[in-house]
């Protein structure tokens, strides 16, 4: 499925990207632009960065493409920490709402939360300025380590946009989009109310 994507993809001359969730093998046979990894494998994210980037070698060693790789976190310090060790490009970051993806979390009070996105990417920013004084003012150079911050758990059209306003970048949906009788009129609504 994931190669014949990229296949689309290349032939639409489509603008978006492929990620395979936790599978680094499909990654590279498929050429994907990147791989999903679990919040408990973040330290393999080097290693996982190195296989992919040595997969999409030219023959002038030039990489053909960005290779993206990401993981989620469920706390402001898992956020911060695998930042700091592992440099992913995104992090998923949730659970914001009540979401069958985790339904041993049957209670509000066992999310994390709608605010815990904009947590974790004012913690990453924070540091990235302490990174920056101790460097000598290197802040473009460390801008292109910032991870996007998604929220994810339960985002719907209904509160998609609250993570937004406190702080996400965006978003990651699955089932409001997967289950729509329309999905991209879903999708284009989302964005209008994250823009609002």
């Amino acid at each position: 499925l994931a190669t014949a994507i990229m296949s689309l993809k290349k032939e639409l001359e489509a603008h978006f990207v492929v990620i395979i969730n936790d599978n680094v093998e499909a990654a590279l046979a498929s050429k994907v632009d990147g791989v999903h990894v679990k919040e408990h494998q973040a330290q393999d994210i080097p290693r996982i960065r190195k296989l992919l980037e040595n997969e999409a070698k030219m023959e002038d060693g030039s990489i053909c493409n960005r290779i993206i790789v990401g993981t989620s976190c469920h706390s402001l310090q898992s956020g911060l920490l695998n930042w700091k060790r592992f440099r992913p490009d995104y992090m998923f970051v949730g659970t914001c709402y009540l979401t069958q993806s985790h339904p041993e979390k049957t209670s509000v009070e066992q999310l994390e939360g709608p605010s815990l996105p904009g947590k974790v990417r004012q913690a990453i920013q924070n540091a990235m300025h302490k990174e920056c004084d101790v460097q000598g003012g290197q802040e473009k150079e460390l801008e292109s380590f910032a991870p996007i911050i998604l929220a994810i758990g339960g985002i719907n059209e209904l509160n998609c946009a609250e993570p937004v306003q406190l702080g996400a970048d965006g978003v990651a949906v699955i089932r409001s989009v997967l289950n729509a009788d329309d999905p991209a009129a879903v999708v284009q609504s989302m964005i209008q109310k994250m823009l609002e």
